[in-house]
């Protein structure tokens, strides 16, 4: 995608504000993404350029993560046990690994942003485990979180 850098981000389209988050992610050389809501604010055919953008960071279509035989999957990336926060999550566990592709779904307010914003230092967890990679770790703020290899790209980056 082409961008002129001498545009103020609030002209851009919704699109290219995402393509630019997940160029700074990738800079970072950011281990998980976490995207909330990617394509509920945006136009069908930004949604094309965000799917065609995710085939190229993963290097394959989509669908290819969901063939008809047994896949190889990779190591664990993301592990959560236990995480609450404030009676907005109350005991979330999960697990990706490298090449797995993880969607929360539910009403608003059921928590799944909050989720997000947890990994990402925004909120604190009142309890509960984050690993990446094995490692125990306490994202204090976005710019620790994505020290740490965590990016997030929420539902209004502007």
């Amino acid at each position: 995608m082409e961008i002129d850098v001498r545009v103020p981000a609030k002209i851009l389209s919704l699109a290219e504000c995402q393509a630019i988050e997940i160029a700074k992610a990738l800079s970072i050389d950011a281990r998980v993404l976490v995207m909330d809501e990617p394509t509920s604010i945006i136009s069908s055919r930004e949604v094309d350029r965000l799917e065609q953008t995710v085939r190229h960071m993963i290097g394959t279509e989509p669908g290819a993560f969901f063939p008809k035989e047994e896949a190889q999957i990779g190591e664990s990336v993301l592990t959560v046990r236990g995480l609450s926060s404030a009676g907005f999550v109350e005991n979330v566990s999960f697990e990706v690994r490298a090449g797995e592709i993880l969607g929360f779904f539910g009403l608003v307010g059921a928590g799944r942003s909050e989720v997000a914003q947890m990994l990402f230092g925004i909120t604190k967890p009142d309890r509960g485990e984050i690993r990446v990679e094995g490692q125990v770790v306490r994202p204090r703020s976005p710019r620790h979180a994505m020290q740490l290899g965590i990016s997030f790209l929420p539902p209004d980056w502007r």
